[in-house]
């Protein structure tokens, strides 16, 4: 298992801070796996579920930049990277 996606925040806010810049918020979305390696790589079928889960989700994200609203915060350690670190 890789390590948790939340560390990305953290270390964001950090240099948002030292450059005085306004972080308005982060989102984790699952996405397909759809590189090989090592001929590892998650089934088109489950991908496909995938994807139909992430578009909205990525499309209210989208709006949510678009207006410049404040991101809701999630959960820590709502989300994981998958245990194929990408």
């Amino acid at each position: 298992m890789c390590r948790n996606t939340w560390i990305t925040a953290k270390y964001t806010k950090k240099l948002a801070d030292e450059k005085h810049f306004e972080v308005l918020g982060f989102r984790s979305i699952l996405m397909p796996q759809s590189y090989i390696t090592g001929g590892l790589s998650t089934p088109d079928a489950e991908n496909k579920k995938i994807l139909l889960v992430a578009e909205p989700k990525i499309d209210e994200l989208a709006q949510q930049i678009k207006a410049g609203e404040k991101i809701p915060e999630e959960p820590l350690g709502k989300s994981w990277m998958s245990g194929r670190c990408h």
